[in-house]
């Protein structure tokens, strides 16, 4: 009996990771890339007012030549400029929105990868808003900056490839891009990700060996 319970376990199990994850990992969309922020919690979203003439910088943000579109999440219609700039490299773009809450813009390709900084300028004549937030558990490493001056408010922005990928291999992507979590660094979750793919599978093997040894 012993014996039979466990060999369905593990098979509702496998059949459970394969229809629940496996899918997830192979399907292949246009995937998020860089962000310097973590998308906003709902109880810690701000707006910040951005005048005409007025600028909202975030430094670092993290560059990388895949990079295709740049997003950004505002409130009402807007006339802005966003720049990129990084050593070697300046980019600068131009939209006029009626009020998307994403804006996307197009980056020209940059030579390599890089710390840079990102600046929104309101080329307008009406103020609009940017979406920021100041939940503790998004606060991260760059820093938000309207006029020069620091302020309290994380300000996501995000950069994409254009191209659909795998989430498996953005995950791989992404990895080296962790170094922001310290103290561990990226080194650390190269580490673990051998670990979990080898340790997980050992266990539930380990597990049914001995089950079927006890019941034997």
């Amino acid at each position: 009996m012993r014996r039979t319970v466990v060999i369905v376990a593990v098979a509702v199990l496998a059949l459970f990771v394969g229809v629940k994850f496996i899918p997830w990992l192979t399907t292949k969309q246009d995937v998020l890339l860089s962000s310097p922020t973590s998308p906003p919690f709902g109880g810690g979203l701000t707006w910040i007012k951005l005048d005409p003439g007025h600028e909202l910088c975030v430094n670092p943000v993290d560059l990388a030549p895949n990079y295709r579109t740049a997003h950004l999440l505002l409130q009402g219609p807007a006339r802005l400029a966003l720049t990129i700039t990084a050593p070697g490299y300046s980019s600068t773009t131009h939209a006029v929105t009626k009020g998307e809450p994403v804006v996307v813009l197009p980056l020209a390709r940059l030579p390599r990868s890089a710390s840079g900084v990102a600046c929104m300028r309101n080329d307008g004549s009406q103020p609009f808003q940017v979406e920021g937030n100041v939940e503790g558990r998004t606060q991260s490493r760059p820093t938000a900056l309207l006029d020069g001056k620091p302020i309290k408010d994380d300000v996501p922005i995000s950069f994409w490839r254009g191209k659909p990928e795998s989430r498996a291999a953005a995950l791989l992507d992404g990895i080296p891009k962790m170094a922001v979590f310290k103290p561990v660094g990226a080194w650390f979750f190269w580490l673990m990700l051998p670990l979990v793919l080898l340790a997980v599978p050992a266990l539930v093997i380990t597990a049914l060996a001995l089950g079927l040894r006890d019941s034997g």
